[in-house]
C-alpha cells in the first residue's frame, strides 16, 4: 500500500520542506550529472540545516532537460530527506520512453518520466517504522526487463545495524509502482557489485582470507588447519568475484575469478 497520503507521512513531508526551506543550500558543494545520451541533466545540491544542537544534510535534485549550449528547461525539483542522492537515468526504454529514478524520501522510490515530465511516488509501509528497503544503487539488465536494485533496511525498528542486500525487480512497466520482486535476493556479505553477466547472473565481489598455497578460504578449512593457517600466517587477503543466479535453481553460485589485494 502507498503511504503518500497518509497523515505520518504528510506530516514527515512538510518538516522536510520546511528543513530545506529554511536550510542553507551549498551551492559550492554542487555537482553536476549528464544523462548517458546527454539529453537531461541532474544538478545536487546539498542544504544544511540545525536540529538537535546538531547539523543534518539533506539534497536538492533538479533534473533538466538539456537545451543547445544550455541547461534546458526544468523537469523536476526534488527534496530528499538524505545527504545522499542515489539515482539512474534510462534512457529509450523498452515503452518508448525516458526514465529518471531517484527517492524523494530515502526509504521510497520517485519515478520520473522525462519526455512527458510526469512523475508517481511510493512509500512503502514499513518506512513509518523505518524499515524499508533503501535504495542505493541500480543495475538494468541487459534486456530490460529486470533492474537490480543495491540497497540496505534493517530487521527490526530499533536495530542499529542496516543489512546490505541485492534485490531484483521486474522493470518491464517502469511507470508501475510498486515493482514486482523477482528471483533471489543476494544477501550474503560482499563487497562491490559488479553488474550483470547476461540477464540470468549478476556478479558481486567479495574480500576473503585464503590460504596461500591452495586458495582455499580460511573460514571453510577444518579447525585444526584453520588455526594453524592463523597461526603461521599463511593466509592473505583476495578480492573474489562470484556469478549468482537470480532465480531460484538448483544452480550453484561460481568463482569467476580471483586476486590478491596489494596491502
Amino acid at each position: 500500500m502507498n503511504n503518500i497520503t497518509k497523515n505520518w507521512y504528510i506530516k514527515k513531508r512538510k518538516l522536510i520542506e520546511k528543513q530545506v526551506l529554511n536550510g542553507e543550500h551549498l551551492a559550492h558543494k554542487r555537482k553536476d550529472f549528464m544523462s548517458p545520451n546527454k539529453k537531461y541533466m541532474l544538478i545536487i545540491t546539498p542544504v544544511a540545516f540545525e536540529e538537535d544542537e546538531r547539523v543534518w544534510a539533506y539534497t536538492v535534485g533538479k533534473v533538466f532537460k538539456k537545451n543547445k549550449n544550455k541547461t534546458g528547461n526544468l523537469i523536476a525539483n526534488i527534496h530528499r530527506n538524505s545527504e545522499k542522492f542515489p539515482f539512474a537515468f534510462f534512457e529509450k526504454h523498452t515503452d518508448g520512453h525516458d526514465y529518471f529514478i531517484c527517492g524523494e524520501d530515502y526509504q521510497g522510490q520517485t519515478i520520473i518520466q522525462l519526455d512527458t515530465g510526469k512523475r508517481i511516488y511510493f512509500v512503502g509501509e514499513k518506512a513509518k517504522r523505518n524499515m524499508e528497503f533503501c535504495w542505493q544503487k541500480f543495475h538494468l539488465s541487459p534486456n530490460k526487463k529486470i533492474l537490480a536494485v543495491e540497497g540496505f533496511a534493517k530487521n527490526k525498528p530499533k536495530d542499529i545495524v542496516e543489512y546490505r542486500s541485492i534485490r531484483f525487480f521486474n522493470f518491464e512497466k517502469p511507470f508501475e509502482l510498486p515493482y514486482e520482486e523477482v528471483g533471489d535476493r543476494i544477501s550474503f556479505p560482499y563487497d562491490n557489485g559488479y553488474g550483470w553477466d547476461g540477464d540470468e547472473h549478476f556478479t558481486v565481489s567479495v574480500i576473503e582470507d585464503r590460504r596461500k598455497e591452495d586458495l582455499k578460504r580460511v573460514r571453510d578449512l577444518p579447525e585444526k588447519e584453520r588455526l594453524e593457517c592463523l597461526k603461521d600466517n599463511n593466509y592473505a587477503r583476495r578480492n573474489t568475484v562470484y556469478k549468482v543466479p537470480i532465480e531460484g535453481t538448483d544452480e550453484e553460485i561460481k568463482e569467476v575469478y580471483s586476486e590478491w589485494v596489494s596491502t
